[in-house]
């Protein structure tokens, strides 16, 4: 992708907001057909293709002031346009913005950046299974920057330079999740994460072995049904003096088939999405270094396939956490749990400044949220408010749901410290949350943001997702939160 700058006036009166599609024409013959359409309601766009004399030209026109407009409604906006653009087969896209009065300040540039990373994300297709790919057209971006100083022009620059690179780390998170089980075990998922040396991020690999020397039982326990071993992957970026670092926790799991308390077989093939979480982490690790923001950053994916091998783990057995707690597996199905308890143990022992957790946990969030929010637990309200914050810049949904004493009584074992299962009913997510809660040390501002509704099969609510696949949700909330909060 690449994105140039153009020297030419800007179009429209104050009201209305113009992204041209020119293919190659001039943006002033563009601008007759904008200015006959029909009035616009706040926010809604308008797509003229069959109106225009212009051949391979397309237009859309946006309506909205500089008051009411969000960048989230520019990343919609953006999506939708660059459907449009993809069905025409348009290669080369002109940009021009002219609803702000005073173009080239901050908010205005993120509201270009929004629209810019919409239609970027949008360019997204999963073809590595597929025998024969189609020849895909290449798109390029034109901003049009008259009467722009050469300061405007580098802050633009700046913001575009950051959008291109969220976008990538977004598609490596959603390619991540979309490859199936037998092309996304914990072994290439770990050699996935080493390429993010390239981008200044050390990158250590625990093995089998390794994981059993560090006691992770829990880690192991899930891992035992399969014939592919485990991985424990650890992501350090360090570009501060702080000894404290901010550490992302994802889970891993690189296909669920349930274990011996197997899952339905309709739709199993979704439980390739079953390492969203560590997808998400990896991203934006990636992203955090490529924009080599001054932070220190830790990020963890326990990995491992969770099958019915004869060794599978059973229900009722019980296993012992890196921190010394024991578990009652009362379900092998709940293995997330499980293995993020490991993750979380180590995490506790880096002396962070935050830990936030993110999986695909639990059936119980979708049926609360749907595929609308990404629901997160806390008991820190500081830490809360700043998830909110990150989440309404990223545009990723937030809703924060409840973690009490209750849940935590909930998941009491029987036969060893804690149980897999809630021994209540309903409140499946929150007692999950709750369980993770015992496996990060005391004192430790602690999230768990579970994202079993968002992180595929949500294109009806983001126009910038694609039907089908993973959204790599998370990977912007998480940039934004360790930019603004570390």
């Amino acid at each position: 992708m690449t994105v140039t700058y153009k020297n030419v006036e800007f179009l429209g009166g104050e009201k209305t907001c113009f992204a041209l599609i020119s293919g190659g024409k001039k943006v002033s013959d563009l601008e007759k057909k904008a200015n006959n359409c029909p009035k616009l309601e706040q926010g809604e766009a308008l797509y003229i293709g069959s109106q225009t004399k212009l051949k391979n030209a397309h237009t859309v026109v946006i309506n909205g002031s500089k008051q009411n407009l969000t960048v989230e409604d520019m990343r919609s906006l953006g999506g939708k346009f660059f459907t449009e653009s993809k069905r025409s087969k348009i290669s080369k896209i002109s940009l021009s913005f002219s609803n702000f009065k005073n173009f080239y300040e901050e908010e205005a540039s993120s509201m270009i950046k929004g629209f810019v990373e919409g239609a970027l994300l949008t360019d997204y297709e999963t073809t590595e299974g597929k025998s024969k790919v189609k020849k895909v057209t290449k798109t390029s971006f034109e901003l049009y920057t008259k009467g722009a100083s050469k300061d405007d022009i580098i802050i633009l620059k700046a913001f575009m330079r950051e959008s291109l690179a969220m976008v990538d780390a977004v598609h490596v998170s959603r390619r991540l999740g979309d490859l199936p089980g037998n092309m996304m075990t914990p072994t290439i998922l770990a050699e996935n994460a080493k390429k993010l040396t390239k981008s200044g991020v050390k990158v250590t690999i625990w093995d089998k072995k390794k994981i059993e020397k560090e006691e992770m039982g829990c880690l192991l326990g899930v891992a035992s049904g399969s014939a592919e071993e485990p991985r424990f992957i650890i992501m350090e970026y360090k570009n501060s003096k702080s000894e404290q670092p901010t550490v992302l926790v994802g889970k891993g799991l690189t296909f669920d088939a349930g274990g011996i308390s197997i899952k339905p077989s309709a739709k199993m093939d979704e439980m390739r999405y079953d390492m969203c979480g560590g997808a998400a982490v990896i991203g934006a690790m990636k992203l955090i270094a490529e924009m080599k923001l001054p932070v220190h950053v830790i990020g963890l994916v326990p990995s491992t396939e969770n099958l019915l091998g004869a060794a599978a783990c059973k229900p009722g057995d019980i296993l012992k956490a890196k921190n010394g707690k024991t578990v009652e597996v009362l379900n092998t199905d709940a293995e997330g749990r499980l293995i993020l308890a490991d993750a979380l143990s180590y995490a506790s022992s880096l002396n962070p400044k935050h830990v936030l957790n993110t999986a695909t946990l639990t059936g119980a969030m979708v049926v609360a949220l749907g595929n609308i929010h990404t629901g997160f637990f806390t008991r820190n309200n500081e830490l809360a408010s700043q998830i909110n914050e990150a989440g309404e810049i990223s545009g990723e949904n937030m809703w924060r749901m409840p973690l009490t004493d209750d849940h935590q009584n909930d998941m009491k074992g029987r036969f060893a410290d804690l149980s897999n299962m809630s021994s209540g009913k309903g409140a499946g997510s929150a007692t999950a949350a709750a369980f993770l809660e015992n496996f990060c040390a005391e004192g430790i501002p602690f999230a768990h943001l579970d994202i079993a509704g968002t992180a595929w099969n949500a294109a009806n609510r983001k126009a910038y997702n694609n039907p089908s696949t993973a959204t790599g949700v998370l990977v912007r909330t998480f940039y934004e939160f360790v930019k603004k909060f570390h």
